[in-house]
């Protein structure tokens, strides 16, 4: 059983956790609401907390995955460099096998040899 549990990514258990507080403030929410107005009034102000505490718990897992997601595509890209360049024949082959990979990021398209190679590929 425990085998099963260590292959769950990492926002999952993130989430889990959030929703389980989450449950918590809702269940201690609710024990209080019967109790008088000021008590209903801290009932309705600890379910709006706990409102936006799920708000904040489904943005950070949002983040999360958008990152794993990266890290993945990341991950792809070096190791498509990692191959054209061990199948380069010569030095220009490895240095168009680099520029290949370097150029399509948003970060080095303004490089120059980037943008020379744009301009003539």
């Amino acid at each position: 059983m425990l085998s099963m549990l260590t292959g769950v990514p990492r926002p999952v258990w993130i989430g889990a956790a959030i929703l389980a507080l989450l449950g918590i403030v809702f269940v201690l929410g609710r024990c209080s609401a019967g109790d008088g107005s000021d008590a209903g009034e801290q009932a309705r102000q600890t379910t709006r907390s706990g409102e936006a505490i799920a708000g904040a718990a489904q943005d950070a897992i949002s983040t999360l995955e958008g990152r794993e997601a990266t890290e993945k595509e990341i991950d792809r890209a070096v190791a498509d460099a990692t191959k054209e360049i061990d199948n380069a024949k010569d030095d220009a082959a490895v240095r168009n096998a680099v520029l290949d990979a370097l150029c399509v990021q948003d970060s080095h398209r303004d490089d120059p040899a980037c943008v020379v190679r744009a301009a003539h590929p």
